[in-house]
């Protein structure tokens, strides 16, 4: 599977701590970069358009399956039967790569992958 590229930020729940996000999702009006973490040069925030099969290790997401977005860098997932897979965070996903990370991961499951 694919690397999916993150950045550490200060955790807004522990100021003293950081959490990591994926760098698609880092918006530097929302975020601030942990201590050592590098300023993109270019960019923006995370978009809620439909992940194209690029070839270049961008995630797709499987057939049937839905990210929503929810608000605040965070993604509702829902598999193909419309149900709720839940997230690590309050039932959602933090970033909508880790998001269809997760689906490609239940669609594997699903169909009998490991």
């Amino acid at each position: 599977m694919a690397k999916i590229p993150t950045k550490k930020v200060v955790n807004p729940d522990a100021p003293d701590d950081f959490m990591i996000i994926n760098e698609s999702d880092f918006n530097p009006d929302v975020h601030k970069l942990w201590e050592g973490e590098e300023p993109e040069e270019s960019g923006s925030g995370a978009s809620t358009e439909p992940t194209p099969n690029t070839g270049d290790d961008t995630p797709t997401l499987p057939e049937g399956y839905e990210v929503e977005h929810a608000g605040a860098g965070y993604f509702f997932l829902m598999g193909p039967d419309g149900q709720a897979i839940e997230g690590p965070s309050n039932g959602k996903w933090q970033g909508r790569d880790a998001a269809i990370a997760a689906a490609i991961d239940h669609a594997s499951h699903a169909a009998g992958g490991e």
